[in-house]
């Protein structure tokens, strides 16, 4: 069955699409006369596509793939025909609005999540990662951290798109004694998830470019501070370190020292609870 008679049979009255592409293109084609809205979760633009490219998920094929899939003339020219556009971030309302030249703005639309009322923290020092250990994401930042903190638990969640690359971290760290590697976690299927980011006093991220992660609103839904390169709608520096220009290591002091991270997890902890909480 086409795709488009998929979309009929669905007959929805709400087409949602998580970032434009040809799919949402087809939706409109199939049913014009329901209602369509886009969430930009991750807008790119030439420079971060152009960040991409150098730093391929899989392949510099696969990136042409995506943007074709994403950015070509069709679904550019049906963008007028949306009726609501979204982000998760306050901070990329003015990038999406810019990128597409809306002709109504974008508004702020926070992914909601599920707070728990109780947690309990470890009682050893505890970073988390939790992202592909994709090369943008460039988790060997977060492996060489732990080589200067013996001291500390670091646990990486995820994994790569690249088999061999995810391989060769899995090779070059293996003998670190303070690194668990858990691979993907299914937070749908298992208490795991939600178990380590429980324990966790911080939660690290060394990616080059991001949106607004899930990572971080579920991180600091746990009370988790957050360490970060990137800072979207400040969640680094309200609510961690911002390590700007990847001073991580100073970063992990900085919050380790007289436990600033249990100060800042719990500003984390109330500014999710007020803003992404599922029943707000």
């Amino acid at each position: 069955m086409a795709p488009t008679k998929w979309l009929k049979k669905a007959d929805a009255d709400i087409y949602h699409s998580c970032e434009p592409s040809f799919a949402s293109y087809l939706a409109v084609k199939a049913m014009p006369h329901k209602k369509h809205m886009v969430t930009f979760r991750d807008p790119r633009d030439w420079k971060d596509w152009k960040m991409e490219y150098e730093l391929p998920s899989l392949n510099k094929l696969q990136v042409i793939q995506n943007y074709l899939y994403e950015n070509n003339p069709l679904v550019r020219n049906i963008i007028p025909s949306i009726d609501g556009f979204y982000t998760p971030a306050k901070f990329l309302v003015s990038k999406v609005n810019k990128m597409y030249g809306l002709t109504h703005s974008a508004e702020f639309l926070p992914t909601p999540v599920i707070v728990p009322e109780h947690i309990q923290k470890a009682e050893k020092p505890t970073v988390c990662y939790l992202a592909r250990l994709d090369r943008r994401k460039r988790p060997e930042l977060f492996f060489d951290l732990a080589e200067k903190f013996p001291d500390v638990q670091f646990i990486a969640m995820g994994k790569a798109r690249d088999k061999e690359w995810d391989s060769h971290l899995r090779n070059k760290y293996a003998d670190i004694p303070n690194i668990e590697m858990t691979g993907f976690v299914d937070q749908f299927s298992s208490k795991q998830h939600s178990q380590i980011l429980e324990k966790s006093w911080i939660m690290v991220n060394t990616a080059s470019r991001e949106g607004l992660p899930n990572a971080f609103i579920e991180s600091a839904s746990h009370s988790c501070a957050i360490l970060s390169h990137v800072n979207p709608d400040g969640f680094a520096s309200e609510f961690g370190y911002h390590a700007e220009n990847d001073e991580f290591e100073h970063g992990l002091n900085y919050l380790l020292e007289d436990n600033r991270w249990k100060e800042l997890g719990g500003k984390a902890y109330s500014y999710i609870r007020e803003t992404f909480e599922m029943d707000n």
